[in-house]
């Protein structure tokens, strides 16, 4: 080869690579905006991108991404690179830590920090006692691959019956009650013991283009997200606030258990999230969903008249989150981003602000407070606040589903009476939801 050939081609996979990093960085930013899935995002990328390296380097960086925040603000890498994101530092991060190092035009750039960052590195690892890298992925992202395909069955348009028959026709499921038909053990599906309508299907079934999801016959729903609509339990007839409602899976369960009878009133910030929620509810057949552009915090009874209850699922850390590496704009979560002490407080004080305001509205007799977050800041501690704030009116529901075992952290008295889940035990996502009863 040729000096001059030699030099193109070197030109080429460092264009290369630059390229990969900076479409990389782009597509982790439009992650956390929810604008699509990674598969979807790299997809649409320019043919010019290595796209199965893209994909991989994306998904890795995900899997790796609190430990290498961790490292990116130790080795205050930012303060020196004042013009590089910090989704562009995460990848370059993880190759430079992780990977198979740095490539293209930032090699130079991250030589200049690597035995500092690879220091910061080792530090982690031997406080978190990792023998290897990967002892740095969070649980959650390790049981991924163990939880089942969850599917509500919208009674609003369909039987559970109906349901079952076309997915053992498509797909050549079959009841696990009818195991004798099975040819396949992969194949089983069970009715789940706790949700009604909820189906546990085998875990990587995909059913994103089935015709029954499209219709909104059939929900994807995670067993966890079920639980606060269903314990909340409002009757048909009855005056609903879902606080925090985009996307809307939680909204059209509501509106399933109301027989689509009474009124429900949607609030979200977001304009094209609320949009999304419209389309579900009208995909889904819910026809008793009012939609409020703007803060439940400015929500007064002066303006809602007679409510009869709330369900309140407000942003939080997404830390009981299982996939992160497949968010979108279904997901009914924050960004998936490292979660600092300073960010867990601010979204205490926030979640908090909210149930106090859900609390306060005269006619309501029940409020389920729920979050998909791990944190006993988040959970524990934001009720225990409120029933000191609001403990002459309110009180936690005795007897909430009897049959889970999982509680409360014994935090404060009562805590007994709070559901949490463990993604590694019940496989679902992590979440924790109280019911709030007037006195």
């Amino acid at each position: 080869m040729s000096a001059t050939k030699h030099h193109a081609s070197q030109g080429s996979v460092a264009t290369t690579s630059n390229n990969v990093y900076q479409t990389a960085s782009d597509i982790i930013v439009k992650l956390d905006e929810k604008a699509g899935t990674i598969k979807s995002l790299v997809y649409k990328t320019a043919e010019s991108v290595d796209k199965k390296r893209l994909y991989g380097l994306i998904c890795e960086t995900l899997k790796y991404r609190e430990a290498l925040t961790h490292v990116i603000e130790q080795a205050a890498l930012l303060k020196q690179e004042r013009k590089m994101s910090r989704e562009l530092a995460l990848v370059l991060s993880h190759d430079l830590l992780i990977g198979n190092g740095v490539s293209g035009r930032f090699k130079a750039i991250m030589a200049k920090h690597k035995s500092r960052m690879q220091s910061e590195f080792i530090k982690l690892k031997v406080r978190r006692k990792a023998k290897l890298n990967s002892d740095l992925i969070p649980e959650r992202m390790k049981v991924a691959d163990l939880i089942p395909r969850y599917v509500r069955v919208n009674t609003l348009k369909t039987t559970l019956k109906a349901v079952l028959d076309s997915l053992s026709k498509t797909y050549g499921l079959v009841l696990a009650s009818e195991t004798h038909l099975a040819t396949n053990k992969k194949k089983l599906m069970t009715i789940d013991p706790h949700i009604p309508n909820l189906l546990v299907l085998p875990h990587g079934t995909d059913l994103h283009l089935d015709e029954m999801v499209i219709q909104g016959n059939m929900i994807l729903q995670d067993k966890a997200s079920c639980f606060p609509a269903f314990l909340l339990n409002p009757k048909p007839g009855s005056i609903v606030i879902d606080a925090c409602a985009a996307p809307g899976n939680k909204t059209s369960h509501l509106s399933m258990l109301m027989q689509n009878k009474g009124t429900i009133h949607a609030f979200d910030m977001d304009p094209r999230r609320l949009k999304l929620l419209k389309n579900r509810m009208t995909q889904a057949g819910c026809s008793n969903v009012m939609t409020h552009l703007g803060s439940f915090l400015e929500a007064t009874p002066a303006s809602l008249g007679h409510v009869d209850c709330i369900l309140l699922d407000p942003s939080c850390s997404g830390s009981g989150m299982l996939n992160p590496l497949e968010s979108s704009e279904d997901d009914e979560t924050e960004e998936m981003t490292a979660t600092t002490a300073d960010r867990l407080q601010s979204l205490s004080t926030f979640q908090l602000s909210l149930l106090n305001h859900a609390l306060s509205f005269e006619t309501v007799k029940r409020v389920a407070y729920s979050t998909c977050s791990i944190h006993q800041q988040e959970n524990e501690d934001v009720v225990r606040k409120a029933l000191q704030q609001n403990g002459k009116k309110w009180r936690l529901q005795e007897e909430v589903l009897s049959t889970w075992k999982r509680r409360g952290l014994p935090v404060f008295d009562g805590a007994e009476k709070v559901i949490r889940v463990s993604s590694a035990e019940d496989l679902a996502c992590g979440f924790f939801v109280a019911v709030f009863e007037r006195i």
